[in-house]
């Protein structure tokens, strides 16, 4: 699964680079937040473990 994650977001890094999505695009499929959900959810991990070592 997370190589499957992984390979779209170089296929989305990629688009963006050739110019296949703009701005607008991202904001419009919800990358941003699904970048921050990942981001958050690591970050919870992380503290979990911080906290119950």
């Amino acid at each position: 699964m997370l190589a499957a994650a992984a390979a779209a977001l170089n296929l989305l890094a990629d688009a963006v680079r050739r110019g296949g999505a703009d701005q607008d695009d991202i904001v419009q499929a919800g990358v941003h937040g699904a970048f921050a959900g990942v981001f958050d959810a690591a970050s919870e991990r992380v503290m979990e473990a911080a906290d119950n070592p």
